[in-house]
Protein backbone atom coordinates (compact mmCIF):
# COMPACT_ATOMS: atom_id res chain seq x y z
CA UNK A 1 0.00 0.00 0.00
CA UNK A 2 1.10 3.70 -0.83
CA UNK A 3 -1.87 5.74 0.31
CA UNK A 4 -3.94 4.56 3.28
CA UNK A 5 -6.79 5.77 6.08
CA UNK A 6 -6.35 3.82 9.23
CA UNK A 7 -10.11 2.54 8.59
CA UNK A 8 -9.04 1.10 5.54
CA UNK A 9 -6.01 -0.72 7.01
CA UNK A 10 -8.06 -2.06 9.91
CA UNK A 11 -10.78 -2.95 7.02
CA UNK A 12 -7.58 -4.95 5.08
CA UNK A 13 -6.67 -6.35 8.64
CA UNK A 14 -10.07 -7.96 9.44
CA UNK A 15 -10.62 -8.95 5.82
CA UNK A 16 -7.66 -9.59 4.34
CA UNK A 17 -3.61 -10.25 5.03
CA UNK A 18 -2.62 -10.26 8.73
CA UNK A 19 0.62 -8.17 7.06
CA UNK A 20 0.97 -5.44 5.10
CA UNK A 21 3.40 -3.26 3.94
CA UNK A 22 3.14 0.77 3.46
CA UNK A 23 5.64 1.32 0.97
CA UNK A 24 6.27 3.99 -1.00
CA UNK A 25 8.59 5.65 -3.27
CA UNK A 26 6.87 9.28 -3.17
CA UNK A 27 5.86 9.55 0.14
CA UNK A 28 4.51 13.10 -0.10
CA UNK A 29 1.53 11.46 -1.19
CA UNK A 30 1.34 9.87 2.55
CA UNK A 31 2.11 13.00 4.13
CA UNK A 32 -0.23 14.76 1.84
CA UNK A 33 -3.56 12.77 1.99
CA UNK A 34 -6.23 12.10 4.11
CA UNK A 35 -4.72 10.11 6.84
CA UNK A 36 -2.56 13.70 7.39
CA UNK A 37 -4.81 15.97 7.40
CA UNK A 38 -4.99 18.78 10.69
CA UNK A 39 -8.21 17.11 12.01
CA UNK A 40 -6.51 13.36 11.49
CA UNK A 41 -2.74 13.76 12.47
CA UNK A 42 -2.69 13.04 16.19
CA UNK A 43 -5.10 9.80 15.41
CA UNK A 44 -2.92 8.50 12.30
CA UNK A 45 0.41 8.50 14.52
CA UNK A 46 -1.28 7.43 17.30
CA UNK A 47 -2.29 4.27 15.52
CA UNK A 48 0.54 3.75 13.25
CA UNK A 49 2.91 3.94 16.76
CA UNK A 50 0.40 1.22 18.13
CA UNK A 51 1.05 -0.89 14.53
CA UNK A 52 4.70 -0.77 15.65
CA UNK A 53 4.28 -1.78 18.89
CA UNK A 54 2.41 -4.64 18.01
CA UNK A 55 -0.20 -4.35 19.95
CA UNK A 56 -4.16 -5.66 19.21
CA UNK A 57 -6.14 -3.44 17.28
CA UNK A 58 -9.63 -1.92 18.72
CA UNK A 59 -12.33 -0.48 17.25
CA UNK A 60 -15.97 1.11 18.78
CA UNK A 61 -18.28 2.05 16.85
CA UNK A 62 -21.98 2.99 16.96
CA UNK A 63 -23.84 0.91 14.73
CA UNK A 64 -21.18 -1.77 14.02
CA UNK A 65 -20.25 -4.66 16.33
CA UNK A 66 -17.23 -3.91 18.41
CA UNK A 67 -14.21 -5.07 16.74
CA UNK A 68 -10.54 -6.73 18.31
CA UNK A 69 -8.14 -7.98 16.17
CA UNK A 70 -4.51 -9.54 17.57
CA UNK A 71 -1.66 -10.95 15.48
CA UNK A 72 -1.17 -8.23 13.20
CA UNK A 73 2.28 -6.91 11.41
CA UNK A 74 3.15 -3.51 9.58
CA UNK A 75 5.89 -2.59 7.89
CA UNK A 76 6.30 1.54 6.31
CA UNK A 77 9.06 2.38 4.21
CA UNK A 78 8.33 6.10 2.69
CA UNK A 79 11.19 8.45 0.54
CA UNK A 80 10.69 11.64 0.47
CA UNK A 81 11.85 14.79 -0.89
CA UNK A 82 13.84 16.75 1.48
CA UNK A 83 11.26 19.55 1.04
CA UNK A 84 8.21 17.51 2.26
CA UNK A 85 11.30 15.61 4.69
CA UNK A 86 12.26 18.47 6.97
CA UNK A 87 8.31 19.85 7.20
CA UNK A 88 7.43 15.88 8.62
CA UNK A 89 10.44 16.10 11.07
CA UNK A 90 9.62 19.49 12.18
CA UNK A 91 6.00 18.48 12.95
CA UNK A 92 5.35 18.63 16.56
CA UNK A 93 2.71 16.25 16.81
CA UNK A 94 5.06 13.60 15.82
CA UNK A 95 7.81 14.22 17.63
CA UNK A 96 5.90 14.77 21.08
CA UNK A 97 3.81 11.52 20.16
CA UNK A 98 6.46 9.32 19.66
CA UNK A 99 6.05 8.69 16.15
CA UNK A 100 9.57 9.29 14.85
CA UNK A 101 11.15 7.60 17.36
CA UNK A 102 9.50 4.15 16.24
CA UNK A 103 11.15 4.98 12.23
CA UNK A 104 14.87 4.41 11.14
CA UNK A 105 16.21 7.68 8.83
CA UNK A 106 18.44 8.01 6.45
CA UNK A 107 19.42 11.34 4.68
CA UNK A 108 22.28 10.89 2.27
CA UNK A 109 24.08 13.63 0.39
CA UNK A 110 22.53 13.95 -2.95
CA UNK A 111 24.38 12.09 -6.07
CA UNK A 112 23.63 15.19 -8.42
CA UNK A 113 26.57 16.18 -10.49
CA UNK A 114 28.10 12.25 -9.71
CA UNK A 115 26.00 10.23 -11.50
CA UNK A 116 28.65 9.88 -14.43
CA UNK A 117 29.65 6.35 -14.61
CA UNK A 118 33.48 5.69 -14.17
CA UNK A 119 33.34 2.62 -16.15
CA UNK A 120 31.13 2.57 -18.77
CA UNK A 121 31.47 -1.30 -19.21
CA UNK A 122 30.52 -1.80 -15.75
CA UNK A 123 27.68 -3.96 -14.55
CA UNK A 124 24.81 -2.42 -13.71
CA UNK A 125 23.38 -2.90 -10.06
CA UNK A 126 20.51 -5.37 -11.08
CA UNK A 127 23.59 -7.52 -12.53
CA UNK A 128 25.47 -7.77 -9.88
CA UNK A 129 25.92 -11.22 -7.90
CA UNK A 130 24.96 -10.00 -4.51
CA UNK A 131 21.71 -8.01 -5.70
CA UNK A 132 21.21 -11.23 -7.96
CA UNK A 133 21.42 -13.42 -4.47
CA UNK A 134 19.49 -11.08 -1.97
CA UNK A 135 16.75 -11.05 -4.31
CA UNK A 136 16.66 -14.36 -4.82
CA UNK A 137 16.34 -14.75 -0.87
CA UNK A 138 13.54 -11.97 -0.45
CA UNK A 139 11.43 -14.51 -3.03
CA UNK A 140 12.47 -17.64 -1.59
CA UNK A 141 11.10 -15.99 1.77
CA UNK A 142 8.16 -14.04 0.36
CA UNK A 143 7.00 -17.66 -0.60
CA UNK A 144 6.91 -19.29 2.30
CA UNK A 145 3.49 -19.60 3.83
CA UNK A 146 3.28 -17.20 7.24
CA UNK A 147 3.12 -18.95 10.80
CA UNK A 148 -0.79 -18.18 11.36
CA UNK A 149 -3.01 -19.51 13.90
CA UNK A 150 -4.18 -22.88 13.18
CA UNK A 151 -7.81 -21.75 13.58
CA UNK A 152 -7.25 -18.46 12.09
CA UNK A 153 -5.35 -17.79 8.87
CA UNK A 154 -5.47 -13.63 9.37
CA UNK A 155 -3.50 -14.14 12.65
CA UNK A 156 0.08 -14.35 12.72
CA UNK A 157 1.53 -16.23 15.40
CA UNK A 158 5.56 -16.08 15.06
CA UNK A 159 7.87 -18.58 17.11
CA UNK A 160 10.16 -16.64 19.71
CA UNK A 161 13.61 -15.64 18.93
CA UNK A 162 15.80 -15.99 21.68
CA UNK A 163 18.93 -14.39 22.46
CA UNK A 164 22.24 -16.27 22.95
CA UNK A 165 24.09 -15.69 26.40
CA UNK A 166 26.76 -13.60 24.50
CA UNK A 167 24.07 -11.96 22.06
CA UNK A 168 22.28 -11.13 25.86
CA UNK A 169 25.48 -9.84 27.16
CA UNK A 170 26.48 -7.65 24.16
CA UNK A 171 23.00 -5.95 24.25
CA UNK A 172 23.05 -5.23 28.09
CA UNK A 173 26.05 -3.26 27.40
CA UNK A 174 24.91 -1.20 24.66
CA UNK A 175 21.63 -0.48 26.53
CA UNK A 176 23.80 0.84 29.53
CA UNK A 177 26.13 2.90 27.29
CA UNK A 178 23.20 4.29 25.35
CA UNK A 179 21.08 5.40 28.39
CA UNK A 180 24.42 7.08 29.92
CA UNK A 181 24.03 8.94 26.77
CA UNK A 182 20.62 10.44 27.47
CA UNK A 183 21.93 12.08 30.35
CA UNK A 184 21.09 15.78 30.42
CA UNK A 185 24.31 17.40 28.01
CA UNK A 186 25.15 14.59 26.47
CA UNK A 187 24.84 13.37 23.09
CA UNK A 188 21.67 11.80 23.04
CA UNK A 189 19.66 14.00 25.66
CA UNK A 190 17.74 15.67 22.69
CA UNK A 191 16.69 12.06 20.98
CA UNK A 192 15.28 10.42 23.83
CA UNK A 193 12.03 9.23 22.41
CA UNK A 194 14.18 6.92 19.89
CA UNK A 195 17.86 6.58 22.12
CA UNK A 196 15.11 4.56 24.79
CA UNK A 197 14.03 1.85 21.87
CA UNK A 198 17.39 1.85 20.04
CA UNK A 199 17.99 -1.73 22.40
CA UNK A 200 14.33 -2.87 20.33
CA UNK A 201 15.34 -1.14 16.84
CA UNK A 202 18.56 -3.52 17.56
CA UNK A 203 16.68 -6.63 18.86
CA UNK A 204 14.54 -6.13 15.59
CA UNK A 205 17.38 -5.87 13.22
CA UNK A 206 18.91 -8.65 14.75
CA UNK A 207 16.12 -10.70 13.99
CA UNK A 208 15.40 -9.84 10.70
CA UNK A 209 19.22 -10.64 9.85
CA UNK A 210 19.12 -14.20 11.90
CA UNK A 211 15.82 -15.37 9.99
CA UNK A 212 17.23 -13.78 6.46
CA UNK A 213 20.15 -16.05 7.19
CA UNK A 214 18.17 -18.79 8.34
CA UNK A 215 14.36 -18.45 8.81
CA UNK A 216 14.98 -22.03 11.07
CA UNK A 217 16.91 -20.71 13.42
CA UNK A 218 15.75 -20.14 17.21
CA UNK A 219 18.28 -18.30 18.41
CA UNK A 220 20.00 -15.07 17.82
CA UNK A 221 23.96 -15.63 17.96
CA UNK A 222 26.21 -12.96 19.27
CA UNK A 223 27.81 -12.23 15.87
CA UNK A 224 24.49 -11.21 14.63
CA UNK A 225 23.81 -8.59 17.54
CA UNK A 226 26.65 -7.19 16.63
CA UNK A 227 26.12 -6.31 13.53
CA UNK A 228 22.63 -5.33 14.53
CA UNK A 229 23.97 -3.22 17.03
CA UNK A 230 26.57 -1.59 14.69
CA UNK A 231 23.49 -0.32 12.04
CA UNK A 232 21.87 1.01 15.12
CA UNK A 233 24.85 3.03 16.73
CA UNK A 234 24.84 4.75 12.29
CA UNK A 235 20.94 5.57 12.81
CA UNK A 236 21.75 7.10 16.33
CA UNK A 237 24.22 9.16 14.85
CA UNK A 238 21.81 10.25 11.91
CA UNK A 239 18.72 10.77 14.08
CA UNK A 240 20.79 13.00 16.42
CA UNK A 241 21.54 14.89 12.98
CA UNK A 242 18.20 15.03 11.25
CA UNK A 243 16.23 15.78 14.54
CA UNK A 244 18.59 17.38 16.90
CA UNK A 245 18.34 21.55 17.07
CA UNK A 246 21.31 21.67 19.45
CA UNK A 247 24.59 22.95 18.87
CA UNK A 248 26.20 19.77 18.40
CA UNK A 249 24.57 18.34 15.56
CA UNK A 250 27.06 19.29 12.98
CA UNK A 251 29.95 17.82 15.23
CA UNK A 252 28.04 14.39 15.00
CA UNK A 253 27.27 14.38 11.63
CA UNK A 254 31.66 15.20 10.83
CA UNK A 255 32.11 12.47 14.01
CA UNK A 256 30.30 9.99 11.88
CA UNK A 257 31.58 10.50 8.69
CA UNK A 258 35.08 10.37 10.39
CA UNK A 259 33.73 6.62 11.88
CA UNK A 260 32.84 5.30 8.55
CA UNK A 261 36.32 6.10 7.00
CA UNK A 262 38.12 4.88 9.80
CA UNK A 263 35.97 1.74 9.65
CA UNK A 264 36.11 1.04 6.00
CA UNK A 265 39.20 2.56 4.78
CA UNK A 266 41.84 2.79 7.48
CA UNK A 267 43.36 -1.12 7.56
CA UNK A 268 45.70 0.04 10.35
CA UNK A 269 45.29 -1.45 13.95
CA UNK A 270 45.40 1.72 15.06
CA UNK A 271 44.54 5.46 14.56
CA UNK A 272 46.31 8.70 16.03
CA UNK A 273 45.51 12.25 15.25
CA UNK A 274 48.48 12.56 13.13
CA UNK A 275 47.20 9.86 11.18
CA UNK A 276 43.88 11.29 10.41
CA UNK A 277 45.59 14.69 9.62
CA UNK A 278 47.52 13.23 6.72
CA UNK A 279 45.96 10.65 5.29
CA UNK A 280 41.82 11.02 7.05
CA UNK A 281 38.72 13.12 4.98
CA UNK A 282 40.42 16.15 3.61
CA UNK A 283 37.67 18.67 5.56
CA UNK A 284 39.54 16.87 8.89
CA UNK A 285 43.29 17.56 7.99
CA UNK A 286 43.96 20.24 11.16
CA UNK A 287 44.96 18.26 14.55
CA UNK A 288 42.12 20.70 16.24
CA UNK A 289 39.41 18.90 14.34
CA UNK A 290 40.73 15.73 14.36
CA UNK A 291 40.54 16.15 18.17
CA UNK A 292 37.42 17.05 18.53
CA UNK A 293 36.19 14.23 16.60
CA UNK A 294 37.88 11.71 18.12
CA UNK A 295 37.23 12.76 21.16
CA UNK A 296 33.25 12.24 20.61
CA UNK A 297 34.21 9.01 19.19
CA UNK A 298 35.91 7.67 22.38
CA UNK A 299 33.28 9.49 24.41
CA UNK A 300 30.89 6.74 22.86
CA UNK A 301 32.86 3.52 22.79
CA UNK A 302 33.55 3.74 18.69
CA UNK A 303 37.81 4.72 19.77
CA UNK A 304 39.06 2.58 22.37
CA UNK A 305 42.26 4.42 23.95
CA UNK A 306 45.58 2.16 23.97
CA UNK A 307 46.95 3.16 27.03
CA UNK A 308 50.65 2.11 25.66
CA UNK A 309 50.34 3.64 22.85
CA UNK A 310 50.99 2.60 19.34
CA UNK A 311 53.07 2.35 16.44
CA UNK A 312 50.83 4.22 13.21
CA UNK A 313 52.32 4.76 9.75
CA UNK A 314 56.02 3.58 11.10
CA UNK A 315 56.08 6.38 13.74
CA UNK A 316 55.62 5.60 17.33
CA UNK A 317 52.72 7.64 18.95
CA UNK A 318 52.08 8.56 22.53
CA UNK A 319 48.38 8.97 22.17
CA UNK A 320 46.68 6.20 19.90
CA UNK A 321 43.55 4.61 19.62
CA UNK A 322 42.01 1.20 18.65
CA UNK A 323 38.86 1.51 16.01
CA UNK A 324 35.51 -1.21 16.98
CA UNK A 325 35.26 -3.36 14.40
CA UNK A 326 31.57 -2.77 12.89
CA UNK A 327 31.51 -6.49 11.33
Amino acid sequence: MSDITLQGVTSHFENGRPSIGIFSDEGGQFFGGYSMKSENRLHTATSLSKLWDGKEISRVRSGSDDLTLYGKRTCTHLMVQPGIARVALGDQIFKSQGLWSRFLFAWPESNIGWRVPKDPGAKKIEENPAFLRFKSRIVELLEKPMPTHPEDPLQLTPRRLHLSPDAKALLSQFYERVEVAQREGEVFCQIRGFASKAVEHACRIAGILTVFEDDEASFVSHQTMKNAIALIDWYLLETVRLLDTGPVSQELSDAQVLLEWLQYKWTDGAISIRAIVRQGPNRFRSADRAKQLVAILEKYGWLVRISSGATVLNQKSSQAWRVVDCE
